[in-house]
């Protein structure tokens, strides 16, 4: 089943899988309403991958996670602007980089 331009549902589950993963967080808390900065931060990242790599829409990202399409949008936002956790000081820059890189293997088999 299609579910975006570039990317499948299980597609997108291997990703959430992954990144969830990486930075241990369950799937129950990044598919809730937590607002723990972890949290946030983990689905920050997951959203700027789908609308990056993928083409997935704002909006298309909010339905998944049960987000409002200007909650996506601020998140997005946020990298573009370097702000909050993405700023420059920290590592997450380089840590998106290199799940860019981990995830291509995943998202190539699918």
């Amino acid at each position: 089943m299609e579910l975006f331009k570039n990317a499948n549902l299980e597609t997108v589950n291997k990703i959430v899988d992954k990144v969830c993963e990486k930075y241990l967080v369950s799937k129950h808390d990044v598919f809730g309403k937590s607002r723990s900065r972890d949290i946030v931060r983990t689905r920050s990242i997951l959203y700027n991958l789908l609308h990056e790599e993928y083409n997935v829409s704002i909006s298309s990202i909010g339905r998944v996670f049960g987000q409002d399409h200007t909650t996506v949008l601020h998140s997005l936002n946020n990298k573009q602007n370097k702000s909050r956790y993405w700023g420059s000081e920290y590592p997450i820059w380089e840590e998106y980089s290199k799940l860019k890189e981990e995830l291509l293997p995943i998202t190539t088999s699918s």
